[in-house]
């Protein structure tokens, strides 16, 4: 697929990425000099913010204000999908006292003043402002309310890249034609160009995180294991697979069915009993509890949770983990391997796919879903949707913190699993008939739509009006 028209925007891609932060914060580019690499401390959007405070898998421990009072959360509050606070009737324990009233998140703590909330009624009932960034504490917050910097507690290196913003509540994008489409008067070419800066921008991020752990040090093996096995989980999954990363280490000549029991056994999902099962299931199953027995030591680490809604059989936890551990139960040759292939075009695409569908085949686990189904029809590990999520969310950001991955070949990226909130924001952008744009299936226009939405599409309850993408704002024109 031709991307000609991307590169003909005269941006490199790192340039672009950097075009993409200076619009979205509302700057000049020239005054925007904050690189893709310094993203390492900021969340991706205030949206994934919003996602750390209310769900409490995400929430760190040992809260505390900015005076050092201990912080506990007996209910983050409803999520507010409309005007006014973020979150309504939340209750706390603030140094002991509990109190109740509503909550507001923002990036930086003179976005309170910014938005204009000491002058708004709706906000008289704020008790807590959460904030990531630190700074001085806005003036005209309502009295006694308690500020948090969650900075201080959590770690964005690759907490918010296993956030999908998309699934916590939001508001729907409706019907009709979008302000966003209309200032773009249809200007297709435009909007591909602000999907290639946005993607790009997205993609760079991912990067710095990665980029960020090598620098300090981590072993490269290491940072690749924890970003594929992280990859490999399902949206309803990534927390709890990149907890499993932090784990789990194979272990010097670890076998694919060692680790693999190691992982299940953290996870909790090793079966008690099975019944009803093939002889060959069964079997698998002692199997793997002789080798998890001898490695269970206390509390399960990282428990995957049961009945978070429905997931196609070829995505459940057992078969992503066994995938999982057939590639990485070697991290040193797994590396070794993806560095055998030299980065000269997009043919390394195609050859890094078929060594991961080669790597990831288990006949096993190819017939069946769980460890208490019958063998069925034979369905690969990781198809191709798959091994491109593992591309774009794992092997290219690896590559591109390593300096190995060419900028340039970013508008080459394979496409992955196409999604509906992926397929809203396009609708939005391009109308229904743009649906049918193949550019639609590159892997850089696909990131970039994930990250419009988290930016603009899921925050401020859907109001269209109060987006800068319809207002137009910022200096930065995609289609030159």
């Amino acid at each position: 697929m031709n991307f000609a028209d991307f590169r003909g925007h005269g941006y490199a891609a790192g340039e672009a990425a950097r075009r993409y932060l200076a619009w979205r914060l509302g700057r000049r580019f020239g005054e925007c000099v904050r690189e893709p690499s310094e993203v390492v401390a900021m969340p991706p959007s205030e949206r994934h913010l919003q996602a750390v405070w209310f769900d409490p898998a995400l929430r760190p421990d040992g809260l505390r204000t900015r005076e050092g009072d201990s912080v506990v959360v007996v209910h983050p509050g409803e999520w507010n999908t409309g005007a006014g606070p973020d979150f309504l009737q939340a209750e706390l324990v603030i140094g002991g006292h509990r109190v109740r009233g509503d909550v507001e998140v923002h990036l930086s703590p003179g976005d309170w003043t910014l938005h204009g909330h000491g002058r708004d009624e709706r906000y008289r009932q704020v008790v807590a402002h959460v904030t990531w960034f630190g700074g001085a504490v806005p003036s005209s917050l309502p009295f006694g309310a308690a500020s948090l910097v969650l900075s201080d507690f959590a770690d964005a290196g690759a907490l918010f890249d296993a956030i999908d913003a998309s699934r916590y509540p939001r508001a729907a994008l409706g019907g009709g034609v979008k302000p966003c489409r209309a200032r773009l008067g249809g200007d297709v070419e435009r909007v591909f160009g602000l999907l290639a800066a946005a993607g790009s921008w997205r993609i760079q991020g991912k990067a710095a995180r990665l980029g960020f752990r090598l620098a300090n040090g981590e072993a490269p093996e290491r940072v690749l294991y924890s970003a594929v096995l992280t990859a490999l989980g399902h949206v309803q999954y990534t927390v709890s697979f990149h907890r499993l990363a932090d784990r789990v280490w194979p272990c010097a000549g670890e076998s694919r069915d060692s680790l693999l029991a190691a992982l299940l056994g953290e996870a909790g999902l090793l079966p008690v009993q099975v019944e009803g099962v093939d002889m060959e299931t069964a079997g698998m199953v002692r199997r793997l509890w002789d080798l998890w027995f001898p490695r269970s030591d206390g509390p399960l680490g990282a428990p995957i949770p049961r009945g978070r809604g429905a997931v196609r059989p070829a995505n459940l936890p057992w078969r992503r983990l066994a995938a999982g551990a057939a590639l990485l139960h070697n991290p040193a040759g797994f590396l070794g391997g993806l560095e055998g292939f030299a980065i000269e075009g997009r043919g390394w695409f195609g050859e890094v796919s078929r060594w991961l569908g080669m790597g990831s085949s288990w006949p096993f686990w190819e017939q069946r879903a769980t460890l208490c189904s019958r063998p069925g029809r034979r369905v690969a590990l990781l198809g191709k949707g798959r091994i491109g999520g593992l591309l774009l969310n794992a092997l290219v950001p690896f590559e591109l913190a390593r300096g190995r991955f060419p900028e340039a070949l970013l508008c080459e990226l394979p496409a992955e699993e196409s999604s509906s909130a992926q397929m809203e924001v396009a609708e939005a952008l391009l109308g229904a008939d743009g649906l049918r744009d193949g550019r639609l299936r590159s892997g850089l226009v696909q990131q970039g739509l994930v990250q419009i939405r988290n930016d603009f599409c899921s925050v401020g309850g859907g109001a269209c009006a109060c987006c800068l993408v319809a207002r137009g704002e910022g200096e930065c024109n995609y289609s030159r």
